[in-house]
């Protein structure tokens, strides 16, 4: 468990802010990948009779995924791990940090990191962002909306089929702008939290100290 400086509620959003410092015992940083897709080639087929194969098709994608951990030997004389995805703070071992999460646990997401040795600050803005995302609300709104458009769709067709195809394009369309604007309603929520006093308080402190 971590110390607690400040709480408060950001949009129907309950949150409280932790945080741990210590010196750093252990840290690393690797990356993962994912590869996805289909290559198919002309299976040495000639092309006119020149003896040229036909052209390879299809598509490959690579998504690269950032991590770091660290291990963290608190001022309150515990361990502390910490891991972090697509987020990298520049420590080595015996650095001093103070860690920010959201909420008391070591797995909490890590909102924000200071570095005492070098004097920089890390934002966690993706982490944070998510956290603070509307799931219920978002499902909540979606489940309305697609029983909204299937009773629209079966009222103006006797086709199962059509009102279907109907109910899933229609609630689709709908859904992707829901879905930005949950992404906006997330932000707005994360900007509050930023502006809480006692955490701003808190920085400001450690910027001066």
């Amino acid at each position: 468990m971590t110390k607690q400086i400040a709480e408060g509620v950001s949009l129907f959003k309950n949150y409280k802010i932790n945080e741990v410092t210590g010196s750093v015992a252990s840290a690393q940083s690797w990356t993962e990948s994912e590869t996805t897709g289909s290559v198919s080639s002309g299976g040495g087929l000639t092309v006119g009779g020149t003896g040229a194969t036909a052209p390879v098709s299809g598509r490959i994608e690579t998504k690269l995924t950032r991590y770091q951990s660290f291990m963290l030997n608190g001022d309150d004389g515990k361990a502390h791990p910490f891991k972090m995805k697509n987020f990298e703070v520049e420590c080595a071992p015996g650095q001093t940090l103070t860690v920010f999460t959201l909420g008391g646990d070591d797995d909490a997401p890590v909102l924000h990191v200071y570095n005492h040795d070098t004097g920089r600050h890390y934002k966690n803005d993706s982490a944070l962002n998510w956290a603070m995302f509307p799931f219920l609300i978002l499902f909540a709104v979606l489940a309305v909306i697609v029983f909204m458009v299937w009773n629209w769709a079966s009222s103006n067709s006797s086709d199962g089929f059509i009102t279907l195809a109907k109910t899933f394009v229609v609630s689709g369309l709908i859904g992707l702008v829901v879905y930005g604007i949950a992404h906006i309603f997330a932000m707005v929520r994360a900007s509050g939290l930023r502006g809480n006093a006692a955490f701003k308080q808190r920085l400001t402190e450690l910027s001066g100290s």
